[in-house]
């Protein structure tokens, strides 16, 4: 029987683009077809992701991986010469969802398979690694989570993508009414610029009655239980497909300042936000102290913003359009999957 198999890489911090493709697996498989997931080191799970489905591991993936390390690294790494035995084989009828980052290497473990590629960052399109020919010859569909990543399919002379917009969890982000003097912010990018604005914010002295809580190496319910607590985030996309963190803090009620990263300019603007040019780290600074000042002198009108943000992304990316938009795209690339069960 045919499957579709989603390749994950194995990742030990909660990546968004992750979440999103063990999601779609699961939407799938709950329709009735038959999927799996498959990574390239054994026992990968991602705990920080909800989720019931098993993680196959394709040693070939690995073997490849490693095969583009230098010689030296490779003589060391256990297991280089003799891969362990595979716990599922990627069959020749299965057909792979391939993240746009790994599509060379997915191609080049199995060369027979049918694959579809899946756009979440539209830096792999506008840099040249994945041309359009490449695409074309490779992909028999191309699925965009974004604006940003639909256009650059477009630019490339390809036919227009599929378009699966994201979806924001409300069990877990919702609006909160109540809020405390939290800043919350994401390390994970931009970090020495990260700790400039965050140290000069402590440094300056204005927002001495704030706790500045950085949200970094947490499960997605503790991120959203500290975006429930705090009044601002700090937003440090960059070079983004979307850009999730910033769309969940609206969804908390949370005042978000920052850099949009391209991808959020689909959602974040002067309406919702206060989005700042990209590496302004003066007007950025500035600009969180004015709206924690603001919200002390009138909280009511910066209160109105946060309902406004949050009823806007839950609107918008709302799960159940995000998965019908799915279902409508796989019952026409791999209708023949469901229909052999």
């Amino acid at each position: 029987m045919s499957r579709i198999l989603f390749y994950i890489p194995a990742i030990n911090a909660p990546v968004g683009g992750a979440g999103v493709l063990l999601e779609w697996a699961a939407w799938l498989g709950q329709e009735g077809y038959a999927v799996g997931l498959f990574s390239d080191e054994p026992g990968q799970t991602y705990p920080y992701i909800a989720h019931d489905l098993t993680v196959g591991y394709e040693p070939v993936v690995k073997h490849r991986k490693m095969a583009w390390l230098p010689l030296r690294q490779r003589l060391r790494t256990p297991g280089y010469w003799t891969p362990t035995p595979s716990a599922r084989n990627v069959r020749p009828d299965d057909l792979i969802v391939v993240p746009e980052f790994a599509a060379e290497l997915i191609i080049r473990s199995f060369p027979e398979n049918r694959r579809v590629l899946v756009v979440q960052a539209q830096d792999w399109l506008v840099n040249g690694s994945l041309t359009r020919d490449y695409i074309a010859s490779n992909f028999e569909a191309v699925i965009a989570t974004s604006q940003i990543c639909s256009d650059a399919i477009e630019l490339l002379g390809l036919p227009p993508a599929l378009r699966v917009p994201l979806a924001i969890d409300r069990s877990l982000f919702a609006f909160g009414e109540a809020k405390k003097q939290v800043i919350a912010y994401m390390p994970r990018r931009r970090g020495a610029e990260v700790r400039l604005i965050v140290d000069a914010l402590k440094m300056r002295g204005k927002l001495q009655d704030f706790e500045f809580r950085p949200l970094d190496g947490m499960t997605r319910a503790e991120v959203a239980a500290n975006l429930r607590d705090a009044l601002v985030f700090l937003a440090f996309s960059q070079s983004e497909g979307f850009g999730l963190p910033p769309a969940e803090a609206m969804a908390s009620g949370c005042l978000v300042i920052g850099y949009t990263g391209a991808g959020g300019d689909e959602y974040f603007d002067g309406d919702v936000g206060f989005p700042i040019s990209d590496g302004n780290v003066g007007a950025y600074v500035r600009k969180v102290e004015e709206v924690v000042q603001r919200h002390r002198a009138d909280p009511a009108a910066l209160d109105a913003m946060r309902r406004r943000a949050s009823a806007r992304i839950l609107e918008v990316y709302d799960p159940a359009g995000s998965r019908a938009a799915l279902l409508a795209a796989f019952a026409g690339i791999a209708g023949e999957v469901r229909a052999a069960m």
